[in-house]
Protein backbone atom coordinates (compact mmCIF):
# COMPACT_ATOMS: atom_id res chain seq x y z
CA UNK A 1 0.00 0.00 0.00
CA UNK A 2 1.01 4.04 -0.72
CA UNK A 3 2.58 5.72 2.00
CA UNK A 4 0.62 8.77 2.18
CA UNK A 5 2.48 12.35 3.21
CA UNK A 6 5.01 11.84 5.50
CA UNK A 7 4.09 13.04 9.54
CA UNK A 8 6.53 15.62 11.73
CA UNK A 9 7.47 13.93 14.46
CA UNK A 10 5.69 15.28 17.32
CA UNK A 11 7.38 18.74 19.01
CA UNK A 12 9.09 19.56 15.84
CA UNK A 13 8.64 23.23 15.37
CA UNK A 14 8.43 24.35 11.72
CA UNK A 15 10.76 27.46 10.95
CA UNK A 16 9.41 31.18 11.41
CA UNK A 17 9.01 33.05 8.22
CA UNK A 18 11.85 34.98 7.38
CA UNK A 19 9.84 38.01 5.62
CA UNK A 20 8.13 40.76 6.90
CA UNK A 21 5.11 42.24 4.99
CA UNK A 22 4.21 46.00 6.46
CA UNK A 23 0.67 47.15 6.46
CA UNK A 24 -0.90 49.13 3.48
CA UNK A 25 -0.56 52.44 3.90
CA UNK A 26 -3.97 53.95 4.80
CA UNK A 27 -5.55 56.67 1.98
CA UNK A 28 -8.05 58.89 3.47
CA UNK A 29 -11.66 59.63 1.67
CA UNK A 30 -11.90 60.64 -1.74
CA UNK A 31 -12.32 64.55 -2.54
CA UNK A 32 -16.21 65.70 -2.50
CA UNK A 33 -15.91 66.47 -6.30
CA UNK A 34 -14.92 62.91 -7.38
CA UNK A 35 -19.29 61.55 -6.51
CA UNK A 36 -20.33 65.13 -7.79
CA UNK A 37 -18.05 64.48 -10.88
CA UNK A 38 -19.69 61.32 -11.18
CA UNK A 39 -23.13 61.79 -11.40
CA UNK A 40 -22.74 64.60 -13.49
CA UNK A 41 -20.98 62.30 -16.38
CA UNK A 42 -23.62 59.50 -16.14
CA UNK A 43 -26.29 61.59 -16.37
CA UNK A 44 -24.98 63.84 -19.23
CA UNK A 45 -24.15 60.99 -21.17
CA UNK A 46 -27.60 59.54 -22.26
CA UNK A 47 -28.69 63.53 -22.08
CA UNK A 48 -26.11 63.78 -25.10
CA UNK A 49 -27.74 60.66 -26.73
CA UNK A 50 -31.28 62.11 -25.97
CA UNK A 51 -31.08 65.06 -27.48
CA UNK A 52 -29.37 64.00 -29.99
CA UNK A 53 -32.20 61.55 -31.33
CA UNK A 54 -34.43 64.21 -30.59
CA UNK A 55 -32.78 67.00 -33.03
CA UNK A 56 -31.97 68.99 -30.73
CA UNK A 57 -27.83 69.47 -31.00
CA UNK A 58 -26.58 71.07 -34.32
CA UNK A 59 -26.34 68.67 -37.38
CA UNK A 60 -27.60 66.11 -35.44
CA UNK A 61 -28.87 62.95 -35.43
CA UNK A 62 -25.32 62.08 -36.20
CA UNK A 63 -23.28 58.74 -34.71
CA UNK A 64 -20.58 61.41 -33.66
CA UNK A 65 -23.02 62.43 -30.80
CA UNK A 66 -23.75 59.09 -29.95
CA UNK A 67 -20.01 57.99 -29.35
CA UNK A 68 -19.50 61.39 -28.07
CA UNK A 69 -22.37 60.22 -25.35
CA UNK A 70 -21.01 56.69 -24.61
CA UNK A 71 -17.63 58.28 -23.71
CA UNK A 72 -18.97 60.58 -20.98
CA UNK A 73 -20.75 57.50 -19.47
CA UNK A 74 -17.47 55.70 -19.57
CA UNK A 75 -15.66 58.52 -18.46
CA UNK A 76 -18.34 58.54 -15.58
CA UNK A 77 -17.48 54.85 -14.70
CA UNK A 78 -13.75 55.49 -14.57
CA UNK A 79 -14.34 58.47 -12.02
CA UNK A 80 -16.61 56.81 -10.15
CA UNK A 81 -13.74 53.79 -9.48
CA UNK A 82 -11.59 56.30 -7.79
CA UNK A 83 -14.31 57.09 -4.93
CA UNK A 84 -13.18 55.30 -1.37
Amino acid sequence: MPRSGRRKAKGAVSAPKSRYTPPAARIGPAPRWIPVLTLALIVGGPAVIVLNYLGVLPASPTNWYLLVGIGIIGLGVLVGTQYR
